[in-house]
């Protein structure tokens, strides 16, 4: 609407501006150090690194992380949920390019420092200022499922000229998730190398996609989704698969390993593929796979297996929800069983657990890292995130950086021989250093797991706490803060309607306003657009000088009341304040103060039916403006009640001073009339009272005004005749007009 202004309190961050250059001239990100130092120290600070320095279409943030060396200076990152940068450990990650959920980062050192090249699907950012909607390297439709599903990496290995990798299939919607297949990428090394070598905007990544057959076991849960480890000897490449018998609720038990073996080079060929059948026995077609492991702790979402001292172990992290610990558990053959008894802790991460101490950190999907380890040392990688939410469900990613990138450990091969020595399955790790964010507001954060759909109550605002403080054809509500990451939808109803703002802090200032009174309405909403308690407040903008102009029309109109056989309705209050400047034909009694005779707080002839409250009473009243294209509420805090028999009023006289605001005094007017009409008859433009919903507002027929006004002459005679002598006055209390609007367009020629 035009000369409408709203501005809204919130947060944001102010970005300097960039000139645009051609995509060729910006070349790729580096930082300093190398994944040839294989120290975890120099690992983690590469990536917090890229991550605090990325810029619209760089990597700043994913799990999921794996790395396949494309020759003896690039490697291959694959990723899966991923966030595109700008991004800082103060201030979170800014999604100005999206967020997708898979990746590939290009790594290129040279000497003491590497270059790093996002690539996604097409879509992010082509240049610095340049916003952009990245899609991610494997989706629908190119991959089966809908608009919604999303493609998580697993496993892979080069062979020959070609990265093959794994992705899972997961259906759209929260912890736990349900996966529902996979799909074989093929990505050409030639692809990825050229990119590490390209620009730092616009590297896309199109690989080749095997969908393989979908097969759930007869007990039922969810399909079993393959590739989540893979082991590799000789020849032969052994693929791990998990199932869960039941995807939630009680019965979900833990997953469940399944294991198929092929020849390295017919990898993608689903149906070279041979299923371990029990026993040692292997069965060509996937419906004849059995578990590997039927009992035990079960395995994570992801792992890995490798040959070491002679045997084969199992490393995973984070198999218990919140467990800080990556262990390795060891089998005589790749098929198991591996035995928990025999397990060794590996590493027990301290910045780890589902607490306010730790931020509510986990760990998940560690994996060995083939391509980075040595002859001595085995490099393991992991994932770190944050299920700590605000009161407004939003998480730790909107506030840091740091709980989003991947962490590393290196383990001596030692500890993998046939009796370790305990000295020496000594992990090296660097010091985690995340920043303390639960501790700055320990009540404002929950862990999401402890709530169905991972948000807590949306807390809701007090009746009475929204303020109003209304100017001249503006106002600024302000509010309580409700809790941390809690938005505020605001609705303004009046002369200038606003359907919805969002307010991302404890106040809003609307302009542009036209006189009349107002309806605000604020509600709490959290980051999932679930609602808290809503508070309400009325307010008045006032014309140009603070008062309404000599000789303007107006109608009367009372707030959830009704007439009901010329009973006033209960807890209904008809009075006014004392007005001693008010001058009114007709209302000098009252002006001067006149009080009940009833007593106080009752009614004559009301059947002891108390009053309303004063407050609630100033509240309720209003009036309407007959000037506006449409009926506008102006109330008046001088003006309780009004009510002249459903006639419109006249502003007689303002007498009080500027700062107190208006004072609305008025007489009966008579209705002018119009062509053929008799003297006292009133117009179209005449409103009649009838009763309608409170806060409504209902427009009268004709046949309806006349019947009206014949019941209320006929009410006014009973009354002067019964309260002869006191008559305006008891008629000003006893009158009850529920609701008036006139007929657009029609106020000004009566």
């Amino acid at each position: 609407m035009t000369g409408l202004g709203i501005s809204l309190g919130w947060l944001s961050s102010a970005s300097s501006p960039h000139p645009s250059a051609a995509v060729a001239s910006h070349p790729p990100l580096v930082v300093p150090g190398s994944s040839a130092e294989l120290n975890p120290a120099a690992l983690d600070a590469e990536w917090a690194a890229y991550s605090d320095r990325s810029r619209c279409a760089d990597w700043a943030g994913g799990d999921g992380v794996s790395a396949i060396r494309l020759n003896s200076s690039q490697l291959a990152w694959f990723f899966s949920d991923t966030y595109l940068g700008p991004a800082g450990p103060a201030t979170g990650f800014s999604h100005i390019s999206g967020f997708v959920n898979n990746s590939v980062v290009i790594q290129t050192t040279a000497r003491h420092a590497s270059s790093f090249v996002t690539m996604t699907g097409g879509g992010a950012c082509g240049g610095p200022g340049h916003p952009g909607e990245a899609t991610p390297v494997v989706a629908p439709p190119a991959a089966p499922g809908g608009p919604s599903d999303r493609y998580w990496d697993e496993d892979g290995i080069r062979i020959g000229r070609t990265v093959v990798k794994f992705y899972h299939r997961y259906l759209a919607g929260s912890f736990p998730f349900i996966p529902a297949g996979t799909v074989i990428a093929s990505f050409p090394v030639s692809q990825l190398s050229s990119a590490g070598h390209g620009p730092a905007y616009g590297a896309v990544a199109r690989p080749a996609l095997v969908p393989l057959p979908s097969w759930t076991p007869p007990g039922g849960g969810s399909p079993v989704i393959w590739g989540a480890a893979l082991l590799r000897t000789g020849n032969t490449t052994y693929v791990y698969g998990t199932q869960s018998p039941a995807t939630s609720g009680p019965a979900a038990g833990p997953r469940q390993l399944y294991l198929a073996r092929v020849p390295v080079s017919r990898l993608t060929s689903f149906s070279s593929w041979q299923f371990y059948a029990g026993a040692g026995q292997w069965a060509a077609g996937q419906q004849n796979a059995r578990p590997v492991q039927p009992s035990g702790p079960g395995v994570s979402s992801g792992f890995s297996v490798v040959a070491l001292g002679g045997r084969y172990w199992l490393i995973q992290g984070g198999a218990v929800p919140g467990s800080p610990d990556i262990d390795a558990y060891p089998a005589s053959e790749p098929w198991g069983p591996f035995d928990p008894a025999a397990g060794l802790l590996l590493y027990r991460d301290p910045a780890i657990g589902l607490d306010a101490a730790h931020d509510y950190r986990i760990m998940y999907e560690a994996r060995a890292e083939p391509d980075l380890s040595t002859r001595h040392t085995l490099v393991i990688s992991y994932n770190v995130n944050s299920e700590a939410v605000t009161s407004g469900c939003t998480p730790m990613s909107a506030y840091t950086n740091t709980v989003t990138q991947p962490r590393f450990i290196t383990v001596p091969l030692a500890a993998f021989g046939p009796a370790p020595d305990p000295a020496a399955i000594r992990a090296d790790s660097a010091v985690p250093g995340y920043p303390q964010i639960v501790a700055r507001n320990p009540t404002q954060w929950f862990n999401s797991w402890s709530y169905p759909g991972g948000c807590p109550p949306v807390p809701g605002l007090a009746a009475g706490a929204v303020h109003a403080s209304p100017a001249s054809g503006k106002v600024t509500l302000s509010w309580p803060d409700a809790g941390l990451g809690v938005r505020y939808q605001v609705y303004l109803q009046g002369p200038t309607d606003i359907p919805a703002a969002t307010a991302y802090g404890d106040r809003a200032t609307f302009t542009g306003l036209r006189p009349g009174g107002y309806l605000a309405r604020v509600v709490p909403v959290n980051n999932k657009l679930e609602t808290g308690a809503a508070a309400v407040t009325t307010f008045i903008v006032r014309l140009p000088g603070g008062s309404p102009r000599v000789g303007r029309h107006l109608d009367v109109a009372v707030t959830g009341v009704e007439e009901r056989d010329e009973q006033l309705v209960r807890r209904t209050q008809l009075r006014m304040t004392d007005q001693p400047a008010a001058q009114v034909d007709g209302l000098g009694p009252l002006a001067r103060g006149a009080r009940d005779s009833a007593g106080p707080g009752l009614l004559p002839g009301s059947g002891g039916l108390r009053r309303l409250p004063e407050a609630e009473v100033t509240r309720r009243a209003g009036l309407l403006d007959h000037d506006q294209p449409t009926p506008r509420v102006v109330a008046d805090r001088h003006l309780q009640r009004l009510l002249v028999a459903g006639q419109r009023c006249r502003v007689r006289q303002v007498g009080r001073p500027a700062d107190a605001g208006p004072v609305l005094v008025g007489e009966p007017v008579v209705p002018a009339r119009r062509g053929g009409g008799r003297p006292g008859q009133e117009d179209s433009s005449a409103v009649a009272a009838r009763p309608a919903p409170a806060g409504q507002v209902q427009v009268a027929t004709a046949e309806d005004r006349r019947a009206e006004r014949l019941r209320l002459r006929q009410l006014l005679s009973g009354l002067r005749r019964e309260h002869r002598g006191r008559r305006t006055e008891h008629v000003v209390r006893r009158i009850v007009v529920e609701h008036a609007e006139r007929l657009r367009g029609e106020g000004a020629a009566a």
